[in-house]
């Protein structure tokens, strides 16, 4: 209903994260532990997953296929983009990317892409290291998750309760999100395991065979796996009626970007 009368709030919003030091990993499940910590600069994300309708723009503006069964439908505007490959979501990215720069949204030296799963986790955890987004203890009817029941994506947003302390949505449950950093060749198993470290887990020309990480739980998956811990994988090629994915606008590398990038969230 909210979506067919036309739903009045900036679902492309984006939430700052400052640069600083973020707890990572915990003794959740095997496949994210240890608990460790890593630095990030700062950087901003979508408050809320992509959009229907936002993915639909750049369908219409590319010609871009989309095996969705329903994601063009009025209904579904305002819900997460889903049915949507690794490759989908990044293409969706440079497109914007070029988009928001013509718009004067993003300055030239400013990227939209994926978020790195350390980027993933910061602004799904916060300062403190929560291991929900609202706080470390389960809450019921805080996200859309296996015990809400409503088994399908619903309109983004739907839970408030359950926003993170940088002001992000829906990073539990309601719909897995794809990350750029890799997983490895074994579903069981992380090949890239905890602790973060530089051993070309970002790199994006990794095989096809090669998972990538998806983070948050969808709207079936419990309380052990929707939240801001729990590390999930896909092949890059696959998709699903519950993963899709939200933007992170960073700044080009180096000294000047780094400057810029403290500068705008002083």
């Amino acid at each position: 209903a909210l979506a067919r009368l036309g739903d009045p709030r900036a679902l492309d919003a984006l939430v700052a994260v400052p640069a600083g030091r973020y707890a990572m990993g915990g003794d959740l499940h095997p496949n994210s532990a240890p608990a460790h910590s890593v630095t990030l600069a700062a950087f901003r994300i979508g408050a809320y997953p992509v959009t229907c309708a936002a993915y639909l723009r750049f369908v219409e503006a590319t010609g871009r296929g989309w095996l969705s069964a329903n994601g063009r439908a009025p209904e579904r505007a305002s819900h997460p983009a889903t049915d949507l490959t690794w490759h989908d979501a990044r293409a969706y990215c440079t497109w914007l990317t070029e988009a928001w720069r013509s718009e004067g949204r993003i300055a030239a030296d400013q990227t939209v892409r994926l978020p790195t799963e350390r980027e993933w986790e910061a602004a799904a955890r916060g300062p403190e290291g929560l291991a929900y987004p609202w706080g470390m203890d389960w809450a019921p009817e805080h996200a859309n998750d296996e015990e809400t029941g409503f088994n399908d994506i619903c309109t983004v947003g739907l839970f408030p309760e359950g926003a993170s302390a940088f002001g992000c949505l829906d990073m539990a449950g309601q719909a897995w999100e794809w990350c750029t950093t890799l997983w490895g060749d074994d579903m069981a198993a992380p090949g890239f395991a905890f602790p973060w470290a530089e051993d070309g887990r970002e790199a994006l020309d990794a095989a096809a065979s090669v998972r990538r990480v998806l983070r948050g739980g969808c709207f079936s998956s419990g309380r052990h796996k929707a939240n801001g811990l729990y590390r999930g994988s896909l092949e890059p090629n696959g998709f699903w009626r519950g993963n899709g994915f939200r933007v992170v606008v960073s700044w080009t590398t180096g000294a000047a970007g780094s400057a810029r990038a403290k500068q705008a969230v002083r």
